[in-house]
């Protein structure tokens, strides 16, 4: 199973009475520790790390979140030559809803 990362620490420099995260290895300075301004960056900043780092082993992914990114895959990679997007054939899309219901609720 692979390790999960740890969520960055609000923290304070000493020597310049900063606050600081670091985020995959690099340190950013939100300003004066315990202010208003420092926190709303840090949560800023911990939101866009969260965004980007979020998993998408294969083990982690679900039938919705594969067609979802299946449709965008194909919505952008199949177009013609001038950049329009080619006519949908009848397969080219799934029926909505019948993915997002869970086995409970098809009952």
């Amino acid at each position: 199973m692979p390790k999960r990362k740890r969520k960055p620490s609000y923290l304070l420099h000493k020597p310049t009475n900063q606050a600081r995260v670091r985020i995959d290895g690099k340190d950013y300075y939100l300003g004066e520790y315990g202010s208003q301004e420092s926190k709303e960056r840090y949560r800023d900043l911990l939101a866009e790390w969260l965004a980007e780092s979020e998993d998408r082993s294969p083990s982690s992914l679900t039938v919705d979140t594969l067609a979802l990114l299946y449709l965008k895959h194909a919505g952008e990679y199949y177009r013609k030559g001038g950049g329009s997007q080619r006519p949908k054939s009848a397969g080219s899309r799934l029926p909505r809803g019948t993915l997002s219901k869970s086995p409970a609720s098809a009952v």
